[in-house]
């Protein structure tokens, strides 16, 4: 294709070997002649289980596949292009009775095929550090984020699964005097989401009962995350046959591979013996005082000193022993999805010969990844790829 070299992309497999690189031939583009190929999209709500979305996407390709096999026209598969969560949608879609079949091929753009790790964050302190826009929409603070994501299935689906890289919830003292702490050991649900007992457990239980909002109880909670768990078990390396993908793996755009907590020295408020740093990570939530925003803190209040004279006014600060901030971005990506959870389909899948090419891509933000030229064309060159393999019957 004109403009466009697919081995300029190359990915390299989990062995470290180079992924072989395909290219458009004539034959494929003659193959690609044989088809019409009309553009619809199909919606879903990101808040409810991608199971539900899975099952509206399939009724929207029957939908699709009737409404083309009529006035002279055969229609017998639909190719499937995804964008980020999507992906996921797409990929439980495939496995349901028939649509493996149904489906030519699959482009997943941007996909967080193992989850993301920004996802925890967001529920601790919220998005006001990373995008104050987007923190008016998702929430400014993890108070305002938890409220959604507790009662939302989809939306903790976001998180990283068993998959994910190891240790990638990490604890450590700004002077490296103590001990660093990872999570998870085995299982992130167990480990990290469910927990009650750690203050870097996903969720603060109060603020499951939001103010002058729907309360959830941890049960409800608890059995989200589980669902969430089933999901993510249930296509864990699993990928259509024709399956071409492309990620943002761009230091430019930087993004979380870890969530990183970082004890440093607060504001003392007296004279008394601070706790141990080293102890801090095995404290309960009752003992670091959390407002949903950035930092944390253990010990402390907020302190108002009185102002002097006419023209100054009181100071107002937050004192503690111990701050505890949770630092930003440490890798590349796409802004929001790391460059590990994108290349893990060709790294992980069951069966790697189904990724038939994975782009490794650079120059885009996350969300308008589609406008960028040579994403536009890598797709292209994908969709040339499966019409050429899509079936025909006599």
């Amino acid at each position: 294709m004109r403009g466009f070299d697919p081995s300029a992309f190359v990915e390299r497999t989990a062995n470290g070997h180079p992924h072989a690189s395909e290219s458009v031939t004539t034959d494929d583009l003659l193959k690609r002649a044989r088809f019409r190929m009309p553009v619809y999209a199909c919606g879903y709500n990101w808040l409810a289980c991608n199971t539900d979305a899975a099952e509206r996407l399939r009724a929207r390709i029957e939908h699709v596949v009737a409404e083309n096999n009529r006035n002279g026209s055969r229609c017998e598969q639909v190719v499937l292009v995804t964008h980020s969560m999507g992906g996921l949608v797409a990929r439980c879609c495939a496995r349901l009775p028939g649509m493996s079949e149904r489906i030519a091929g699959v482009v997943h753009g941007v996909m967080p095929a193992v989850g993301a790790a920004v996802a925890y964050r967001r529920c601790k302190v919220g998005m006001r550090d990373e995008s104050f826009v987007a923190g008016l929409v998702i929430g400014s603070n993890g108070r305002e984020v938890t409220a959604v994501f507790a009662q939302a299935p989809g939306a903790l689906q976001l998180l990283p699964t068993a998959g994910y890289r190891p240790g990638w919830l990490r604890i450590q003292a700004a002077d490296g005097g103590s001990r660093d702490e990872s999570q998870p050991l085995e299982d992130p649900y167990e480990d990290i989401y469910l927990r009650r007992d750690r203050w870097w457990g996903l969720v603060r239980e109060e603020w499951l009962s939001p103010r002058g909002g729907r309360p959830i109880s941890w049960d409800a909670f608890a059995m989200n995350v589980r669902i969430a768990r089933g999901f993510h078990q249930q296509i864990s390396g699993e990928y259509h046959p024709m399956t071409y993908v492309y990620y943002g793996a761009d230091e430019e755009q930087p993004s979380f591979e870890t969530v990183r907590w970082e004890i440093r020295p607060g504001l003392r408020p007296d004279s008394g013996t601070p706790p141990a740093a080293s102890g801090i990570h095995r404290m309960g939530f009752d003992q670091v005082r959390d407002d949903g925003t950035n930092p944390l803190r253990v010990g402390g209040r907020l302190e108002v000193l009185p102002g002097y004279g006419h023209i100054a006014g009181p100071t107002i600060y937050q004192s503690s022993y111990w701050d505890l901030v949770a630092l930003g971005q440490d890798g590349g990506g796409d802004g929001t999805v790391p460059t590990s959870s994108g290349e893990a389909p060709l790294r992980q899948a069951k069966d790697p010969g189904r990724i038939r090419q994975q782009f490794r891509m650079a120059g885009f933000e996350h969300e308008p990844s589609f406008r960028d030229p040579q994403v536009q064309l890598a797709t292209l060159f994908s969709l040339q790829k499966i019409a050429a393999q899509a079936n025909i019957s006599p």
